[in-house]
């Protein structure tokens, strides 16, 4: 009857503070807190609410662009050791989907080297987060999740503390990036023709190289005004000392849900290229181009069975199935070709077991993967880093969610911001066109 009596106070707040005691006498067992506040917040909300990270000069976690359906902040994070994430069972979950994206859990990102041959990558950046500031970008709706009724006070007093930040004092700064290569247009061709080369010999049948950019003079704030305004659906922001990764990826990577016995995992692919134009007709054309490109459709069938492969090494038999071969979507400055490929999880995995088999994902290294894994650094000459490596949230529920790093600024101590983005490069490819490519990627930093 006292339990009753308290889940119907659910809209207060003191409904929590009354479970905790509960809690700390050992009577009940405490469920997750959900709570909607009664309060809207708008898109253009949301770089006072970057400022509002910024202005505490503390480690803080964003996901989420304009176009996702959600922005999530987790609160209440602490630094967490990795191998506490990665002999988590990820083949365990509930049985109830929850009605968030996120409660509680880990969110990290972790660099390319770290599953590949190669060790020589930064360390992931891991913490685990007591609870979320969540805003549905839909319809404006705040809420708080918390791990359990004790921490939700904490995490309530945070989340309010953010949302409380005057607009008047965001620092928006309304400029572009300015990005200089680390080669010349000629030199990033030559190394095209190169790959060419090794594909017409039989070495692998597509790679992805990446162009490096130093953004001199970029500041908190102007990467504050993107990430809001030009950030992809899996934007997200880490800060962890002086360490910072700001990605503005538009591609979904893995997603694992489901009870226990019955897990469902998904992946994303994003393979083809072309660029957007405030014209419509012209921007018509160029999503139509894409979609009949067969160099473009080769890029990306060629991932999609990568990554059905990938996906057949922690699947149970016979439960793989493409959903997808190529599906047009339009970001704010490409348009994009996208796949699906989805599957039943297999019994008894592990974090490690899952991450070992995608990563890194097929369609930022190219096909077969560990040769062209070889082949990426002996023509890039150097770490990726955290550049095409991997952001996620692994609730406590056991819903996994994770994006590639693509689009993405990094930051180590003393040292300027550098940006990168790449091509697919197959057969068909012309020189030219890959480097043009590039730049039409680049030009999610210009407003």
């Amino acid at each position: 009857m006292i339990l009753f009596w308290l889940c119907s106070l659910r809209d207060s707040h003191y409904v929590y503070e009354l479970l905790g005691l509960f809690a700390w006498f050992g009577r009940i067992a405490l469920p997750a807190a959900i709570e909607t506040l009664r309060r809207k917040l708008s898109r253009t909300d949301k770089g006072a609410l970057i400022s509002a990270l910024l202005n505490r000069g503390k480690d803080f976690v964003w996901f989420g662009g304009p176009t996702s359906q959600w922005t999530i902040i987790p609160l209440g994070i602490e630094p967490a050791e990795w191998s506490s994430f990665i002999t988590k069972k990820i083949s365990e979950g509930t049985p109830e989907p929850s009605p968030v994206p996120f409660i509680s859990g880990y969110v990290g990102v972790f660099p390319y080297e770290q599953f590949s041959p190669f060790s020589d990558g930064p360390k992931p950046i891991l913490m685990r987060a007591k609870g979320a500031l969540l805003c549905n970008n839909r319809t404006g709706d705040c809420m708080v999740t918390a791990a359990s009724p004790i921490e939700y006070q904490q995490i309530l007093k945070l989340a309010e503390d953010l949302l409380d930040y005057p607009a008047q004092n965001a620092q928006i700064q309304y400029e572009a990036l300015d990005l200089v290569s680390d080669c010349s247009d000629e030199s990033y061709e030559d190394m095209v023709t190169e790959a060419l080369k090794d594909i017409q010999a039989g070495r692998y049948y597509q790679i992805n190289l990446l162009r490096y950019f130093r953004c001199s003079g970029a500041t908190k704030a102007s990467i504050a005004d993107l990430i809001a305004s030009r950030g992809g659906p899996f934007a997200c922001w880490f800060m962890q000392g002086d360490s910072e990764v700001i990605s503005f990826s538009p591609e979904h990577f893995v997603e694992i849900s489901g009870a226990t016995g019955c897990r469902t995992i998904s992946t994303s692919p994003i393979k083809g290229t072309s660029p957007r134009f405030k014209d419509q007709s012209l921007d018509e054309k160029s999503a139509q181009d894409l979609l009949s490109s067969k160099k473009n459709l080769a890029e990306l069938h060629m991932i999609i069975d990568l990554m059905r492969n990938d996906l057949n090494r922690i699947c149970q038999p016979g439960s793989v199935q493409v959903r997808d071969a190529n599906k047009l979507v339009s970001f704010i400055n490409v348009h994009h070709l996208v796949g699906s490929v989805t599957g039943r999880l297999r019994d008894n995995l592990s974090t490690f077991d899952f991450l070992t088999a995608l990563c890194p994902g097929g369609s930022i290294t190219g096909a077969p993967k560990i040769e062209v894994m070889n082949a990426i650094r002996q023509y890039e000459g150097r770490p990726r880093g955290f550049f095409m490596g991997h952001a996620f949230m692994l609730d406590e529920n056991g819903t996994f969610n994770s994006s590639i790093l693509i689009r993405t600024l990094q930051k180590t101590a003393g040292k300027d911001y550098e940006f990168s983005a790449g091509s697919g490069i197959v057969i068909h490819s012309d020189q030219q066109s890959e480097r043009l490519e590039i730049d039409a990627k680049c030009n999610v930093l210009k407003r």
